[in-house]
């Protein structure tokens, strides 16, 4: 091979790495804001801004509104937790009932799947309250 080939090579390989690796870490980073995002509206402050965020509400407006959706904030989150608790005790169900018919292999395969999909068990509370602006 000639260097002029093994120059355009090394280009083309230097040039379809860089575009996997901004490929994986755009994901990455996207994935990272959508999961901070859905973590954000289980916060009580998270709540609020989503629900009020285009309104233009004035100061007393803000007041009003806050109490109201506090006020329905718990059994919101309730009905949340109960609907996560009820997923995964269907998913354990379903998972019980393809342990005979699947092999060991595809077990590990499900059970890989189901992981993945279930994520991290979000911490109680939310994450820390963000001041609007400081994202």
């Amino acid at each position: 091979m000639n260097l002029k080939i093994k120059s355009s090579l090394i280009i083309i390989f230097t040039l379809i790495l860089g575009i996997f690796l901004g490929a994986v870490i755009t994901w990455s980073l996207l994935h990272q804001r959508v999961r901070d995002r859905i973590d954000r509206l289980r916060t009580p402050t998270g709540f609020i801004e989503f629900l009020v965020d285009d309104l233009e509400l004035n100061q007393k407006q803000q007041e009003e509104v806050k109490v109201i959706i506090l006020k329905h904030f718990e059994r919101v989150e309730e009905i949340s937790r109960d609907y996560r608790q009820s997923f995964r005790t269907t998913i354990d169900s379903l998972s019980r009932e393809l342990d005979p018919v699947l092999t060991s292999e595809q077990k590990t395969k499900f059970l890989e799947k189901m992981k993945r999909r279930r994520g991290p068990v979000p911490p109680p509370g939310g994450p820390p309250f963000r001041e609007k602006g400081r994202d």
